[in-house]
């Protein structure tokens, strides 16, 4: 692999795997020394190792970006042979903030707090930060509740006047509590959600999100245009 040849790397601006140009390589590898001694024999146990750095090009949207290969011969695969790993600089995104939230509709309608948050949020998401995404979750939530409703005083006062008001129902109520147990427990039992769950948790806030602030502005426009009943 050297410069001016091409490889398949996923594309940010793309949003799939495309053909870039190698701009630039450069080449690390070196071996761990190391011995142990078994029956008074001393046996080789050094770990060779490999890093590739390359500069690509996408042919689709010419984004430049860097990617790394690296191996070492303690990881192989079941014919033995090194398994790569493979890391993007700037990060592959892990999912993009939705097209409502970059709205000028949503800066109208959300507080300017959520909207922070939201944006801090997805950072968190892109560099695999899943603890302080679970709590960021739970935050928005509360300052949305809060918004909605008023501050009550206490978490579980919060999600009944939230419930009370209308904006989720008693079966919903169910997966929002889970969503919030979830950032409750990151933040004072150190849990660490797996990816999956985190995009389950990040389902259920923007969805609950769009219905509050742009679904129900959308509807009360819709109400406008209806002509009335003769």
């Amino acid at each position: 692999m050297s410069a001016s040849e091409t490889i398949k790397c996923e594309c940010n601006s793309c949003h799939r795997e495309t053909i870039h140009d190698i701009l630039y390589v450069k080449k690390d590898h070196g071996r761990q020394e190391d011995e142990v001694e078994h029956e008074g024999t001393l046996i080789d146990c050094g770990i060779d190792w490999g890093i590739n750095w390359l500069v690509v090009q996408c042919r689709g949207c010419e984004s430049i970006s860097m990617r790394r290969d690296s191996w070492h011969s303690e990881a192989t695969d079941e014919r033995g042979r090194p398994e790569i790993t493979t890391t993007y600089f700037p990060p592959r995104t892990f999912r993009e903030l939705p097209e409502w939230i970059r709205n000028d509709i949503f800066d109208q309608v959300c507080p300017a707090e959520i909207n922070s948050l939201m944006k801090e949020l997805y950072v968190c998401l892109q560099n695999g930060c899943c603890a302080s995404s679970a709590m960021l979750t739970r935050a928005v939530f509360e300052h949305m509740m809060i918004h909605k409703t008023g501050d009550q005083h206490s978490f579980g006062r919060n999600l009944d006047a939230f419930e009370h008001g209308g904006f989720i129902g008693k079966k919903q109520r169910g997966i929002v509590e889970s969503m919030l147990e979830a950032g409750h427990a990151s933040m004072h039992r150190a849990f660490i959600p797996k990816k999956e769950d985190i995009v389950t948790l990040v389902d259920i806030l923007e969805g609950s999100l769009e219905m509050v602030y742009v679904q129900s502005l959308k509807a009360d426009e819709l109400r406008k245009r209806i002509p009335p009943k003769k």
